[in-house]
């Protein structure tokens, strides 16, 4: 495998992109711009980030069709690009919005922003019983109170079944010493 790649389930981001503005002006007043590659916000935020092999098998997937629809298309684009526009280019970011719009209304789903799923994820962990460190890590924040803040609500509940967790295990305890 080259060594510039990162491994299979462990993806890693190098790339951001940003809108940037121009001097030019749309007809309706606004300001045009370009989208452009611009490094990360921070050095934190170029990690390696484990996947569920789920996750992992669609993105193969998703590249075997990409690879496809790309020679049929005779256009390569960028072949670092995980998710592009039909020209192999980066997605124009109301299109992303567009399709993902659509896609909560065919699936009967509440419509959401997309950087909703960062929190979906992070509070799935949590009551999943991960590690507040660990949700830390996954969301690339660099103070533990960042991460503690966002998700008091859904400690609640993992206290909540922390506590009856224990209760089981201490009920457990008193039959298992029952004489017979």
């Amino acid at each position: 495998m080259d060594r510039h790649r990162p491994r299979p389930g462990h993806p890693h981001g190098r790339r951001s992109l940003q809108r940037i503005r121009t001097g030019e002006l749309t007809p309706s007043g606004r300001r045009r711009g370009r989208l452009a590659e611009v490094p990360p916000k921070t050095a934190g935020s170029i990690r390696r980030i484990a996947l569920p092999g789920v996750l992992v098998d669609a993105l193969d997937v998703h590249r075997q069709q990409q690879g496809t629809e790309r020679q049929a298309a005779s256009f390569r684009g960028d072949d670092d690009l995980v998710f592009t526009s039909s020209i192999g280019t980066w997605p124009e970011p109301q299109n992303v919005y567009k399709a993902w719009h659509d896609l909560c209304e065919r699936a009967g789903v509440r419509r959401c922003r997309p950087h909703d799923l960062r929190h979906t994820a992070a509070s799935i962990l949590l009551l999943q019983g991960a590690d507040m460190r660990v949700v830390m890590d996954v969301l690339g924040h660099t103070r533990m109170s960042t991460t503690s803040d966002l998700y008091t609500h859904v400690l609640h509940e993992v206290r909540v079944d922390a506590a009856q967790r224990m209760d089981t295990f201490i009920r457990g305890l008193d039959h298992a010493q029952e004489p017979e």
